[in-house]
């Protein structure tokens, strides 16, 4: 059963999070840090499967978002809490350009420091602009995870799945006939948003269907089908390694199953509510182009490891990136808290001074 408790959260959620944020970084590692590019034969065979294992977790990040976001009574709708997630966009794209043009001004432009004061506009972190889209219509979206009925939203969520991404997939290496980019987009996006409220909706029933073992068996079959059309037919076009394919997004789905599931207690419960919060910085960090500039081939050097050895560093670079930038942004929601605290604090005294 779902282990979400008394003050409703779900830990297991939590963990998901963090989890695929990690994952991020191995598919940053393999993909731009230069694995990928210089591997060959049995080793190029083991990157290949750890990006195809990988690559689900940018739609874990969105069925999480549907999944919490889901609840049975309506909930405000609070323009705040996208500010606050803006302003924090904000300091990294913004003060990661600054401090570049003052440290290296002959490869950060003035321009580029001005372009970082607008990251929505100027698409800097692609995720974050889709998220835009998907944060003002949420509203409408919520009333229908609410609202509509269990026949309505079984349809509009089997449509979704049937038209977008089986059948974007399908016709994917000819055209991308609902401009979806690969799942690079507003609109894909918030279907999966979507296909995750739906999943907490009817949590209990498939819970009781699908076991942790089947979910897991059910990830692996995925990533081995998804892996195998690349080995065995590499001159194919490779419509299934995308976040759109549907391998991929049921990879993502039986993670959040799995997770879901998760109970923790004690300090690890402390250690999980701690760094959830968190792991978005991870991504506004290292993607960053100033950041994404040092990364770019910095890890080529892996794929001279023996086949069965390179898990290993793939693994431990992933886990520094991801250790390094869940620590800044700690740091940075400590002192967001702090301030914001003095601000509060602040104010009450000057409404009691003036009662």
């Amino acid at each position: 059963m779902e282990t979400t408790l008394k003050d409703g959260r779900n830990y297991g959620i939590d963990a998901l999070r963090l989890f695929s944020m990690f994952l991020v970084a191995v598919l940053h590692v393999l993909g731009h840090g230069g694995v990928l590019e210089a591997a060959g034969g049995p080793q190029s065979a083991i990157a290949w499967l750890m990006e195809t294992a990988a690559y689900c977790a940018v739609n874990c990040f969105a069925l999480i978002s549907g999944y919490v976001g889901y609840s049975k009574a309506e909930k405000p709708w609070r323009p705040a809490n996208y500010l606050r997630l803006w302003l924090g966009v904000f300091v990294y794209s913004f003060g990661i350009t600054l401090l570049a043009r003052v440290l290296r001004p002959e490869q950060v432009a003035w321009n580029d420091v001005l372009k970082s004061m607008l990251p929505v506009t100027t698409k800097q972190y692609w995720y974050f602009t889709a998220y835009t889209g998907l944060f003002f219509v949420l509203p409408g979206l919520n009333a229908l995870l609410r609202g509509a009925s269990d026949r309505e939203l079984n349809r509009t969520v089997a449509g979704l799945f049937g038209v977008l991404s089986v059948y974007g997939t399908l016709v994917a290496s000819k055209a991308d006939i609902f401009q979806l980019k690969n799942g690079y987009s507003f609109l894909w996006i918030a279907a999966v948003y979507v296909m995750g409220g739906w999943m907490r909706r009817n949590s209990e029933s498939i819970l009781r269907r699908v076991t942790t073992a089947g979910a897991l068996a059910g990830i692996a079959a995925c990533v081995a089908v998804t892996w195998g059309w690349r080995l065995l037919l590499p001159s194919a076009p490779q419509i299934l390694l995308s976040y759109t394919s549907p391998t991929i997004l049921l990879a993502a789905a039986g993670w959040t199953l799995v997770f879901s599931r998760l109970s923790f207690a004690g300090a690890a419960r402390a250690f999980v509510r701690s760094l959830s919060p968190a792991a978005f910085g991870v991504y506004l960090i290292h993607v960053h182009p100033v950041c994404w500039r040092l990364i770019e081939g910095r890890f080529a050097w892996i794929a001279a490891s023996p086949a069965w050895l390179l898990p290993l560093p793939v693994l431990g670079c992933a886990l520094g990136v991801f250790a390094a930038c869940l620590l800044i942004e700690k740091t940075r929601l400590f002192l967001f808290g702090k301030a914001t605290s003095a601000m509060q604090a602040v104010r009450a005294k000057r409404r009691s001074a003036h009662s």
